[in-house]
Order: C-alpha cells, then structure tokens, then sequence
C-alpha cells in the first residue's frame, strides 16, 4: 500500500511536448501502475504532456510502469491529453482522448486532506477520475497493493479512508467476503458509486453501513467523462440535471451528449431518469427490450439470493430469452415463482441457475455479456 499527494516532488522523467504510449494489463503491479499515473497527471497539469494507455501488449510497447524510465514516442505536442480504452463489457474496447486541463476545470474541489481509497484500475477512466479529483481537492489517495475486496478493506483500515468511489457491484462483493461487520467500522464519510446503475437497496445498504456518511451517485463514462452527480438518496437522476443544450434523447430512450450517442438507455419516470442499461446490455425478446438492471433488482430482493447477473441466451423462436445467475441459498423453482409474480412476461428468465461465482470486469461491474477481445 501506497499514500500519494500532492506534497511529492513531481518526477523528472516526463520530457515536456512529449507523446507516450504504453501498454497496460493486469499483470503489472497496483502501486506501481497508480503512481506512474500519478506522477504523469501532475507534470501533464503543467507542461504539455500527451499520453495513450494501450490495452495490445505489443513487445514494442514499455509497460506502464516503466514511463519514468522511457523516452517520448514522439515530441512536440502543445496539450496534455490522456488517451485510453473504454472497458469493452459491451463490445470492442474503443480509444477515447481526454483533455486533462478541460477534465479538471469539470471537477469540483473536495476536502482537503480527505482521504480516498482507490478502488478501480488506475488506468480506467473512473481510476484517474479519482486521481485527479483527489489532485485537485489537495487529498490524499491511498492505493492499496491489489484490487481484491479483503484488500482494500484492509488498506481502508490500516490508512483510515474516509472517501471510496465504487460500483454497486463491488459493495455486494465486499459485504459478501469480508462481512458487514467489518464494513461497518470504516470511518467513511463519503462514499460514491460509479460505473453502474445504484438502485435504491444498494443506495439504502450504504446507508445503513455508514449512516453518518454522504451517499452519493455519479453518471460518467469514458467517452463522456464526468456528467452529474446526486446525493439525494434516491435512485436515478432528476430530470432536470439532464436537461439542457448539451442532452437529447432518441425514440428509444438513448441518451445523447453534445450530439454523440453514449450507449445508455433511459426511461423517465415521475420526474427521474432510471436507468435501463448499456443498449448492447439490452435483452431483446421478440422484439421487446428487456432491462437486465430490473430482473436483478428483483432476483435480490428475494431472500436467499446475495448477488446475480441477467444476460441474453440464444432462442430459436424469440431470437433472445433472459437468463439469471445468482448465488445463494434460495431454491431455483421458488425464486423462479417469485419472479414470475414480479416482472411482466417478457421478463420472465427462461433459465436460472444456481452457481458459485457472479464474473466481474476488471472496472468492477458485472459481466453481462462476453468480452471481446481487442
């Protein structure tokens, strides 16, 4: 575990004007990875500095933690940008360019001195994303040696965080493995979720976790960046925070920002957006769309079941039907019967099955459909 902030001399390694690529993976050490980052992100908010994370571990391409040691690929850029991959959960992972100066106007200054848990790869976009509102709120970013969940709970503990941004999928996970107990004793005053949707159990299961802490959820992507944030305690969005020149929506409930599609689905109810999931997410039964984030928010709500995923099978005469896995104890014929009771026809999972592990990306999401390779 490593504490990085901005007190730290800035590396001398990064040329100014210089354009580095490196490749990233999971192989690579956690605390290396963050503060090579970490040390880009302050000399690139100062000199012009251009930086591509490139999933293809081609051999001709230094790992990111060797940057410090490695000459600019080309030189004479006159703006830092960060360029990087989206996650690929929902098809081929694309190259998205960010302005740091641009990123960090958006960004609203925290506490100073707050002390927040990095819980994402730091090379996805919601890593740096906390890495450099941590920069601009002068806080302290506790990078913990891997991104298992009695991992981070121990660097939470050992390094005192009081600020976390996760998915709601990794709060389940957490609680499963190391208990509620220990989550309980984290001193948090700020927890925020990303990356999916936070339905009202898990908005509800943070409070009551942590019930002197500020809940909060954000909307933000790798192609859009940060969007809005809400802190209300309820789930989905008000209306009016995607109101305005910069947001439209298709026949289909696709949200568009500054005219470009982001992939995510919406419906408006009573004065809120919910979400609906990534369009390629989307169950398409007989030509009706079916939200995986509704079959799971019911499956959990059925007692026995701790966790689950929704997904698209194959049909032959519907050409998709909703399939659901789910861990625990629930038997598969009564929680079949519950949801049959619950959801609309439509929705209704053709297959369920009972198993030992719900897969998760390496953003920390649940893997609803299979990963392409790049």
């Amino acid at each position: 575990m490593i504490l990085l902030d901005d007190h730290q001399p800035i590396p001398d390694a990064y040329t100014p004007g210089g354009m580095y690529r490196v490749r990233v993976g999971t192989d690579e050490r956690l605390v290396d990875q963050a503060r090579t980052l970490w040390g880009f992100a302050r000399r690139a908010l100062r000199d012009p500095l251009e930086l591509a994370l490139d999933p293809l571990a081609e051999p001709d391409i230094p790992p990111l933690a060797d940057l410090e040691s490695t000459r600019p690929a080309q030189t004479g850029c006159t703006r830092s940008t960060l360029t990087l991959f989206s996650s690929g959960t929902t098809g081929t992972p694309k190259p998205l360019q960010h302005d740091l100066a641009s990123v960090m106007q958006r960004k609203r200054a925290g506490e100073t001195g707050a002390r927040w848990l990095l819980t994402y790869a730091p090379w996805r976009w919601a890593g740096l994303s906390v890495m450099l509102h941590v920069l601009k709120s002068q806080a302290i970013l506790i990078v913990p040696d891997g991104l298992g969940p009695e991992t981070l709970v121990r660097a939470a503990e050992q390094a005192g965080a009081t600020h976390v941004s996760l998915t709601p999928s990794f709060l389940r996970r957490m609680e499963l493995t190391c208990g509620e107990q220990a989550l309980r004793t984290l001193p948090l005053q700020q927890v925020t979720f990303g990356g999916e949707a936070a339905t009202q159990p898990v908005l509800d299961t943070a409070g009551r976790l942590w019930p002197t802490a500020r809940i909060s959820h954000v909307y933000a992507s790798t192609e859009a960046g940060d969007v809005c944030a809400v802190s209300d305690g309820k789930a989905g969005i008000p209306q009016s925070k995607l109101t305005g020149e910069r947001f439209g929506f298709t026949e289909d409930g696709e949200l568009t920002i500054d005219g470009r599609a982001t992939g995510d689905l919406w419906e408006l109810r009573d004065g809120r957006y919910l979400f609906l999931g990534r369009r390629q997410e989307m169950i398409n039964v007989g030509g009706a769309k079916v939200s995986p984030y509704e079959v799971e928010s019911a499956a959990l709500a059925i007692a026995g079941i701790i966790e689950c995923r929704a997904y698209a099978v194959p049909s032959p005469l519907l050409g998709q039907v909703v399939a659901l896995d789910y861990r625990g104890e629930a038997d598969e014929k009564t929680a079949l019967r519950t949801l049959r009771e619950k959801l609309p026809k439509i929705a209704w999972p053709a297959q369920i099955n009972r198993v030992d592990t719900i897969a998760m990306t390496d953003a920390g999401k649940t893997q609803r459909i299979e990963r392409q390779n790049p």
